[in-house]
C-alpha cells in the first residue's frame, strides 16, 4: 500500500488495509487465499486448473500479464504462458 494508492483509490486502499489487518495482525495465521489476495477472478483461475495447471502457475501467469479476468484473447495469452512453461 502506498500513498498514491491512498490518494487515487481510497476505497480500494481501505479494503486492502482491512484485508492485511485481518490476515496478518492476528496471531492465528489464517490461510491466505491467493486468488482473493491478488484480486483475480476465481472462475478464470478454476478454468485453467480444470485444464490440469496448478493454481500457483495460473496465478503467476495471470499476474505476469496483469490480467484479473481471463476471457477471450486474455485467456489465450495466459494459456500460451502456461503451455510454454510446461513444455520447458
Amino acid at each position: 500500500m502506498t500513498r498514491s494508492h491512498y490518494i487515487k483509490d481510497r476505497k480500494s486502499f481501505d479494503e486492502t488495509a482491512q484485508y492485511w489487518a485481518e490476515n496478518y495482525a492476528c496471531g492465528d495465521n489464517p490461510k491466505i487465499d491467493p486468488i482473493e489476495l491478488y484480486g483475480l477472478d476465481r472462475e478464470s483461475v478454476s478454468d485453467f486448473e480444470n485444464m490440469g495447471f496448478t493454481q500457483e502457475k495460473v496465478i503467476e501467469a495471470m499476474r505476469s500479464l496483469n490480467i484479473r479476468n481471463a476471457q477471450g484473447r486474455e485467456q489465450e495469452k495466459v494459456l500460451e504462458i502456461l503451455l510454454k512453461e510446461s513444455s520447458s
